[in-house]
């Protein structure tokens, strides 16, 4: 997950329970984005690793997905121009002023994502080298050593086993917290999905501004290599294509238009969306979204507020020390 992430397109047919991952591979694993064929509804689903366990509760699809098209609230698309200018109070040739945009900024705040509440590293550390099991490791370790040292002449086997419980605990916790370490990786993911710079026409003059400082209104310039900075309504552009795989996995590139189509905004082909690229053409923009709004700002937001459950080891180690702490107290009580 810390690396690029992409989230395959499918068209998920219900009745016929057939899932396409593309249209000659209907046999490749589940998606992580499919599209349900009865109600056209986009939904997230989480890939296997993601889940604690393989039992029959996770075969039901309400465990492992998410209803995207309910968290993608964009409807410029389906507005005409006049609409979208009025909506927006901005305007097709001279964007927004430079007044209004430092207002917006202001309201609105960056274009950019809101980085995940992290619980801190020696929190989770600790956690890790204190649950049930490490502890009743702990004690024994410490009964070695003190064997050790009250034992005459000193025992080297009460020091190895002392050295081998310590580093049985510490090695355990440490890959545990690179586990639960992950979600931050994923956010820098998402992070570094955001352009430096992109050119934009404010007051009827063409300037380049930080990416973050773009703000809703604002009319941007793409051409052919450049990267979306935020969610957009296309408003002009010639031969405009873009890639959406870091989106939705589809490697060919896609034409947009600026014409009224699809009601669905994830297909809808006057939508260009927030990291994903120009390969083909140039175009004008509205800005519809930026941030935490954009399409990918919400994919973040549900990935990276995925809870961290147990997983199968993890559940069978707490059974375990649950039974040897039973089996120490009873054989305690009784000798």
């Amino acid at each position: 997950m810390a690396r690029r992430l992409s989230f395959d397109l499918t068209r998920n047919y219900r009745n016929g329970d057939v899932e396409l991952n593309s249209p000659t591979t209907p046999d490749t694993p589940s998606p992580l984005l499919t599209k349900q064929h009865n109600n056209n509804k986009w939904r997230l689903k989480w890939p296997d690793f993601c889940c604690c366990s393989k039992d029959k509760n996770n075969n039901d699809p309400s465990k492992k997905e998410m209803d995207l098209s309910k968290e993608v609230t964009i409807q410029e698309h389906m507005y005409t121009f006049e609409k979208l200018c009025s909506e927006l109070k901005t305007d097709l040739d001279n964007g927004v002023t430079d007044s209004e945009a430092s207002y917006r900024y202001a309201r609105d705040g960056p274009n950019a994502f809101t980085p995940p509440k992290q619980t801190p590293w020696f929190i989770l550390l600790g956690r890790e080298m204190s649950t049930a099991f490490a502890i009743i490791i702990w004690i024994a370790s410490a009964i070695s050593l003190i064997c050790f040292f009250v034992s005459e002449p000193r025992n080297m086997q009460y020091y190895i086993i002392t050295i081998a419980l310590a580093l049985v605990v510490i090695i355990t916790g440490l890959y545990s917290y690179s586990q639960q370490a992950s979600s931050a990786e994923i956010f820098k993911s998402f992070k570094s999905m955001v352009p430096q710079a992109t050119v934009v026409i404010r007051g009827g003059k063409r300037i380049e501004v930080p990416a973050d400082r773009l703000v809703i209104g604002d009319l941007v310039y793409c051409k052919a290599g450049d990267r979306i900075p935020a969610d957009i309504r296309i408003v002009r552009c010639e031969s405009m294509k873009v890639d959406n795989s870091s989106l939705t996995g589809e490697s060919d590139p896609l034409s947009r238009s600026p014409e009224v189509g699809h009601q669905n905004p994830l297909e809808a082909k006057n939508l260009a969306f927030f990291s994903t690229n120009c390969v083909d053409g140039s175009g004008y923009g509205i800005v519809v979204a930026i941030g935490d709004n954009t399409v990918m700002g919400n994919i973040a937001r549900l990935v990276t507020g995925i809870k961290q459950e147990k997983t199968p080891i993890g559940i069978e180690i707490s059974r375990f020390t649950t039974i040897i702490t039973v089996m120490a107290c009873v054989d305690g009580l009784i000798f």
